[in-house]
């Protein structure tokens, strides 16, 4: 066990749930395929429907587009796993609820952008002296 994966609190009673995994990969994944669908795009635009690789209806745009989405998806679990690993039980919402609010409409604007980010915030109030 490194630094990162000694359970804490509740963790060190039930056993660790979640163990801390590099999201560097995925990142670079999502990265590259965005990056690869937005080039896509823009030859699309620049060559207009006369494309010879857009006559079937765009299927290629679709599917890159689709793995962009499950690749942000895998990334954004990892870091969601991650925040649960850095700070235990601090949380509102279970890892996968904060991966199912990226696909319900209307909450993916507020519910997913809370979770990861806001775990390793300093807690409100006034420090007491020690």
């Amino acid at each position: 066990m490194d630094q990162y994966n000694v359970p804490v609190g509740p963790a060190a009673v039930n056993g660790p749930r979640y163990r801390f995994r590099d999201p560097a990969g995925p990142a670079l994944v999502v990265q590259c395929l965005i990056a690869t669908s937005a080039l896509a795009e823009a030859y699309a635009i620049a060559t207009g429907p006369d494309a010879p690789w857009l006559k079937d209806g765009s299927v290629l745009l679709g599917v890159l587009q689709l793995a962009c989405w499950a690749s942000f998806l895998v990334w954004f679990h990892r870091a969601r796993c991650n925040a649960e690993v850095l700070a235990p039980g601090s949380h509102k919402y279970a890892p996968g609820f904060a991966l199912g609010a990226w696909i319900i409409p209307l909450a993916m604007w507020w519910l997913p952008g809370a979770s990861p980010w806001t775990s390793g915030a300093p807690a409100a109030g006034p420090a007491t002296p020690g």
